[in-house]
């Protein structure tokens, strides 16, 4: 794969482990490799964490949000890397998340764009910066460390 417009959601599952209703992405479009690419999460009233998270009020947990932008950075490196790398035999994790700043809230209906750029790949680190937005206006902020581990026997 080269550059691509929406990889859709065959293509999402292909590249992350993740698995409903821990699947926070549902689909990928500009995906650059090896530079960036912006996710797609539409935020379903009928989430099962809206039961609990201010039911009267109910707005995307900011640990979600910054789990989507990490699936979205999986994403990224999946397919920047699948020809270099046996994803069978390793795990992209999530290492570190600094300069996480929330700045508006994420509602039911809302459709989120996750966008995700290189800041510097050095195997088996990855830094990458992230912005969740909706209808253009950034909501989160965040720059996202990931790490390359193998799979361990279960």
């Amino acid at each position: 794969m080269t550059s691509s417009t929406n990889i859709g959601l065959e293509r999402v599952l292909e590249a992350l482990p993740h698995r409903p209703p821990f699947l926070l992405v549902d689909d990928v479009k500009d995906l650059v490799l090896g530079e960036s690419c912006v996710g797609i999460k539409e935020v379903k009233p009928d989430e099962g964490y809206f039961k609990g998270h201010f039911p009267d009020y109910p707005i995307m947990p900011g640990v979600l949000i910054i789990e989507a932008l990490a699936q979205t950075a999986g994403i990224l490196l999946y397919w920047s890397l699948k020809d270099s790398i046996d994803f069978k035999s390793k795990l992209v994790v999530l290492a570190g998340v600094e300069k996480a700043k929330f700045r508006k809230s994420i509602f039911p209906g809302d459709t989120v764009e996750l966008f995700v750029k290189r800041e510097c790949f050095r195997h088996p680190i990855y830094k990458i910066s992230g912005e969740a937005k909706v209808k253009g206006q950034t909501m989160v902020t965040a720059t996202i460390t990931a790490v390359m581990t193998s799979k361990k026997d279960k």
